[in-house]
């Protein structure tokens, strides 16, 4: 398992309102593990064993489904 950071930009700026708890939720519900959100900065650790790129493309599609 390899230990990610995803760095969600504009993340409760501009309009754009998530709660941390809803984001935690949507990560695990990827699959992933040891989620943990950053205070409200929209940041996310993660543990996965997909490649950058895979949990790149799958945090983007299910952020843009569900937000």
């Amino acid at each position: 398992m390899t230990r990610y950071a995803a760095l969600l930009r504009g993340v409760n700026v501009g309009g754009i309102t998530i709660r941390m708890a809803d984001l935690a939720e949507l990560v695990q519900g990827l699959g992933y593990a040891n989620v943990k959100t950053v205070l409200a900065s929209g940041n996310v650790l993660l543990d996965s064993s997909a490649t950058a790129s895979e949990v790149t493309q799958a945090l983007e599609a299910a952020l843009r489904e569900r937000f």
